[in-house]
């Protein structure tokens, strides 16, 4: 969760990012998965715009979620497409 005063900033994409950069280099992670309330628009663009693929709508603690993941090698072949333009 970010303060509203940083939203739009693109700090959540590069996090999000980071984190699947992580895991996947670092942790050696075969599968990420993210979720997310389907009514937060903001953090279901940053998981697709990530790369990540919608699996499923489920329930987490008892709220609906949807949920999505990608695999290491369905990542790797589109890695360069999140590398910061900056």
């Amino acid at each position: 969760m970010f303060d509203k005063s940083y939203w739009n900033m693109g700090l959540a994409t590069e996090a999000s990012v980071a984190t699947l950069k992580f895991g996947f280099g670092e942790v050696k992670l075969d599968r990420i998965v993210a979720i997310a309330h389907p009514e937060n628009i903001a953090s279901v663009r940053v998981i697709q715009k990530v790369g990540m693929k919608y699996q499923k709508n489920a329930s987490y603690y008892g709220h609906d979620v949807v949920y999505y993941a990608v695999s290491h090698t369905e990542w790797q072949a589109d890695d360069s497409l999140y590398i910061s333009q900056s």
